[in-house]
């Protein structure tokens, strides 16, 4: 039997991030359609590219906020980040 696999929608686009003393744009994707809105609720994971220096100030941050091409703000958590890459990842937290 063969089974279609459902793909799972993203959430693609140009963001504002924050942590610390920085701000500044980011590109980001998203699996989900939108965010959670109840406190409790498993947050989505993603990532976003910036230059290398910054991936790696905030992993080492290891949290800030990013505000989607939507509006949308969210706080996120830093999964995983390689040294020297241009790409960090991250979990939503509502």
């Amino acid at each position: 039997m063969n089974r279609a696999s459902a793909k799972t929608a993203m959430m693609e686009g140009a963001g504002a991030l924050s942590f610390r003393s920085f701000q500044g744009e980011v590109d980001y994707a998203i699996r989900g359609d939108r965010l959670p809105k109840r406190p409790g609720m498993p947050g989505l994971r993603g990532s976003l590219q910036t230059s290398p220096e910054t991936a790696r100030e905030l992993f080492r941050a290891g949290e800030g906020r990013l505000t989607l091409s939507d509006g949308a703000t969210t706080r996120i958590v830093m999964l995983a980040h390689s040294e020297g890459s241009e790409t960090a990842y991250f979990e939503t937290v509502t």
